[in-house]
This record gives structure tokens, sequence and C-alpha cells, in this order.
């Protein structure tokens, strides 16, 4: 089977590659920006050029699209961001639609449901999340445009799968993904000690590893199912290394739950997304440290 795989030369589409090749998948990799000592599978395409995406799509099977802007500021100004991943989307989809493609896997955002409640506010908003512990199931609820282009991408696909039902289309709402280095886990682990967080507060404090995200793309392309779906993956922990009642008594005070604070093992239930595939992350607890914990 060989993947159209975009943002290949990034973390997540490098993690991906290495997952895909080792299990036997054929691999077209694009990316506008590529090294000098490039794989033979990877190209330099830019997803802003219909033409091209055409091209090397064709004879591929599956897309597997993480070739979007990372975050609201990785352009010049939040609407090229917005702009160039939509206009990338749909170059990537209906390119993929015209072509008989009807496996697609999409990299969407966590941000496409946490709103824009911020670490900064003082005091901070009431948190606008409708329930705990999360799940794919949220509605879209964007705090920037780089949220709204992500939900963008996922109207697309919701149009393409009543256009065609035997499409299966997976929006994979990642929260912040992370490697293991032990030097990047103490980088992390010192910025929220200090209460720095480089995240919104609705996010639930979650993360993926980078290696748990790549190994979940490999499940879903071998279990899926007709449709749209939204997934919200994410390791069991949290990025304060604290039990959720304790985080959901100082931030999501007032949040309906599902569950009973006290019984959660995480913000996010990843329950739905283990009975479809049978996936569930390996990397869990990674902040569970001692530090000094930026709530009382």
């Amino acid at each position: 089977m060989k993947v159209f795989l975009t943002g290949a030369a990034g973390k997540l589409g490098t993690a991906a590659a290495h997952a895909l090749l080792r299990a036997g998948y054929e691999i077209v990799g694009a990316d506008r920006r590529v090294p000098k000592e490039k794989p033979e599978w990877l190209f330099e395409i830019d997803l802003l050029d219909e033409s091209a995406v055409r091209e090397q799509m064709t004879g591929c099977d599956v897309i597997v699209h993480a070739g979007n802007h990372p975050n609201v500021k990785a352009a010049p100004t939040p609407q090229i961001v917005y702009r160039e991943n939509v206009a990338m989307n749909v170059n990537v989809f209906q390119t993929a639609a015209d072509l008989g493609i009807r496996r697609w896997l999409f990299a969407s955002s966590i941000q496409a449901c946490s709103g824009g409640r911020h670490h900064h506010e003082t005091p901070p908003r009431p948190s606008e999340l409708p329930y705990l512990p999360m799940d794919g199931r949220l509605p879209p609820n964007p705090g920037n445009l780089y949220a709204l282009s992500k939900i963008a991408g996922e109207d697309m696909m919701r149009f393409y799968a009543r256009q065609f039902p035997d499409l299966s289309a997976v929006a994979l709402r990642f929260p912040m993904l992370v490697d293991v280095s032990p030097s990047y886990l103490e980088h992390i682990r010192s910025a929220y000690a200090r209460g720095r967080f480089p995240t919104m507060l609705d996010e639930g404090f979650s993360y993926l590893t980078l290696n748990d995200a790549a190994q979940l793309i490999l499940a879903l392309l071998e279990h899926s199912a007709p449709g749209f779906h939204t997934l919200l993956p994410a390791a069991q922990g949290n990025k304060l290394g604290l039990p959720p009642a304790d985080i959901v008594r100082v931030y999501y005070a007032g949040v309906p739950l599902r569950i009973p604070a006290e019984r959660m093992e995480s913000l996010v239930d990843i329950s739905e997304i283990t009975r479809w595939c049978g996936w569930t992350p390996r990397d869990n607890h990674i902040f569970d440290v001692p530090l000094t914990a930026p709530i009382a």
C-alpha cells in the first residue's frame, strides 16, 4: 500500500514515516523544506501547488495529511496561517477525491475544540469545556485562526464523506506532541514548575509523544471505517504531573463531570480510540516527577 504523507520532513511526519516504513508501507513524502541528504521517498513539494500535489499523489492508496502551518505564529500573520492551511487542505483533499483515494488521516489539533482561555489571564475566565474528561466528540470551539483553519479542514472532510459513502476520513485532534529526550522533558518540566504553561488552559494539560502519535496513525490505517470521525488522542497523565482531581478543582470548577474527579485517570478519555483500533499510548505519566507544582 502506498501512502501520500504530507509534512513528511517535520517532527510528526518523520516519526510517522519511520513507523510506516517499518510496517512495510511504501511512502511518497511531501514537504516544502527537505534536507539536502534526503531519503529517496521524500520530495520537495509545496502543497499550495495543486498540480504538484496531483503529480505526486497519483498512484497512492492512502493520504496522511500532516502538512500545515503548525501554530498561529508559524507565518508572518495569522491571516497567512489560516489562508494557506485552508488552501493546502483543499488541494490535498480534492485531489485525493478526484483520484479515488478513500482513506484519509488528517493531523488536526486539540485547539479546534479548546477555545482561547489562556494561562496569562488574571483572573482566568471560567472554562468553556462542556464536560470532562474530554474526548473526540467535543464541539468545535476555536480560539485563534490556526484553530479555525483546522476546523475548516475537518469541515472539508465531513463534506467529502457525504459525497463518497465509502470514504474513511479521520481527523486526529492532536495535543502537544513531545519527544522523550531527557533534555526536552526537563525543559518542559521546568517551565511548568515555574507556572509557564505553553498551552491553552482548556487543552487539559494533555500531551502525546511523537512515537505514540505515529503508532496511532499506523493503527488507524489498518482499521479504517467509513464516514467522518474526530478523535482526541492523548497520553494517560498530564503535563503538571498531578492527580486529575487536583487539576479539576483549580482549573475546571463548574465543568460538568461524566465521572467523579477522584475516579479520573486522565482528563482525556481515549476509550473510543482503543475500542476502534486497539491503540493505547505507551509513553504515559512522563511528567509525574516531583516538582514545585504551580497549583496549591
